[in-house]
């Protein structure tokens, strides 16, 4: 799997705004923390379902 910075998964955030943060008015940089511990993670996926777990897994940590 291709191996992205903690900044490469900031922007895919920003971009898809998982949880319409940004739409809502949150700053650039409101996924920068999650991406943080996502990032790591991500080495360890070798399809897009355990992507898509990782992402999961990473936002109830956050946001519940």
């Amino acid at each position: 799997m291709t191996h992205f910075s903690a900044a490469d998964v900031t922007v895919l955030l920003r971009r898809h705004d998982p949880l319409g943060l940004i739409e809502a008015g949150a700053p650039a940089d409101e996924y920068q923390p999650e991406a943080g511990t996502i990032t790591p993670r991500l080495a360890q996926a070798t399809s897009a379902e355990d992507v898509q777990d990782i992402l999961h897994t990473e936002f109830q940590a956050w946001f519940t």
